[in-house]
């Protein structure tokens, strides 16, 4: 399902970005496994030429000024960033670490962000909203991306980890850093609108 709010948000964040100077290509795929979607998606941003590749999710609403102030951060050293997306139950911040002790995963640890406290480093977030460098699909992560391979399956209930655990472990193992503008807000749509798209 497509919410229209996303489209309104979308609609909103890409005239932004053009008035702004920057242009706007979108590259869609629907298959019947996320993962399998984000694989695909990852395979297209390597043959097109881009400064920034940015993952939405249908199921959100994104700030206007998203793609200006997640380009800068990109431009400024930062490899992949995103902004503070809420939990659709909890309403916590989509953001969690990976158990230190990786031979025996049982979990992840929640890592609850503050609003309004500028660029946080986090290691794993929700995938809708994402901001990357072109060269983290084109050289950094290898595929599988999205899933786990055997040799990978130390994850115990893998089966409650989705394809974006999957890829954020494995920018974890390639020293790939991942930060949170938490300036930069998000909504999530599924139950109900914990942030307002307006930062």
């Amino acid at each position: 399902m497509v919410h229209r709010e996303f489209f309104f948000s979308y609609q909103d964040m890409v005239k932004h970005a053009y008035d702004n100077g920057f242009s706007v290509e979108f590259v869609t795929c629907s298959k019947i496994y996320l993962h399998l979607n984000r694989e695909l998606l990852g395979d297209a941003t390597t043959k097109i030429d881009a400064d920034y590749i940015l993952w939405l999710d249908v199921d959100q609403i994104y700030a206007t000024d998203t793609i200006p102030v997640l380009a800068n951060h990109v431009d400024n050293g930062k490899l992949i960033v995103t902004g503070m997306t809420a939990d659709k139950m909890t309403g916590m911040s989509l953001n969690y670490k990976f158990n230190p002790n990786e031979k025996l995963f049982s979990g992840v640890q929640k890592m609850p962000l503050v609003p309004n406290q500028g660029l946080v480093e986090t290691e794993c977030t929700g995938f809708g909203g994402v901001m990357m460098h072109p060269k983290v699909m084109n050289k950094l992560i290898q595929k599988p991306r999205f899933s786990f391979t055997n040799k990978e399956t130390i994850y115990k209930d893998y089966g409650n980890l989705g394809e974006d655990f999957a890829f954020f472990w494995k920018c974890k193992k390639a020293k790939v850093r991942i930060w949170c503008d938490t300036n930069l807000k998000f909504g999530h749509l599924k139950t109900e609108t914990v942030y307002s798209s307006d930062r």
